[in-house]
C-alpha cells in the first residue's frame, strides 16, 4: 500500500503542475484576446461602431477570465494538498475530499480521483494514515 500512496502523491503533483500550466495559458490567452480587442477596426457608414460592440463583449469576458482563474487556482491548491496528504499519510478525510474534487476534471482527473478513492477507502490504507 505504501507504493500506491507514493504513486498517487506523485501523480497528484504532476496533475497540479498541469493545472498550473493551464493557468499560465489562461493568462496568455487573456493578453492575446485583449490585444486583439484593442485593435483599430474600420468603421462603415450605416453600421454600428465595432469598438462599442467589442467593449460590450470585453466587459463580461474579464469576469469570465477571473472566474476561470479563481476556479483553476482552487483546483491546483486542492491537487497539491491532496498530494501532500498522500505523501505524509496524514489527513485522510482531506485526501478523500481532494480525490472527490479531482473527479470533476474530465477525463484525467476522473481516473485519478476514482483510483485515489478506491485506495483511500481500503481499510489497510486507513490504518496507515495518522
Amino acid at each position: 500500500m505504501n507504493s500506491k500512496l507514493k504513486t498517487l502523491s506523485i501523480l497528484y503533483f504532476v496533475f497540479a503542475g498541469l493545472s498550473l500550466l493551464m493557468l499560465l495559458f489562461l493568462v496568455l490567452h487573456y493578453f492575446a484576446f485583449s490585444s486583439m480587442m484593442n485593435m483599430d477596426l474600420p468603421v462603415q457608414k450605416g453600421q454600428p461602431a465595432p469598438r462599442q460592440m467589442l467593449d460590450q463583449v470585453m466587459g463580461p469576458m474579464k469576469y469570465m477570465y477571473l472566474l476561470m482563474g479563481f476556479v483553476g487556482s482552487l483546483f491546483t491548491v486542492s491537487c497539491l494538498t491532496t498530494g501532500f496528504c498522500f505523501l505524509s499519510k496524514k489527513r485522510h478525510t482531506l485526501a478523500i475530499v481532494g480525490a472527490g474534487i479531482s473527479c470533476l476534471s474530465i477525463p484525467l482527473g476522473t481516473a485519478l480521483g476514482v483510483w485515489a478513492l478506491l485506495v483511500l477507502l481500503d481499510e489497510n490504507v486507513k490504518a496507515e494514515f495518522k
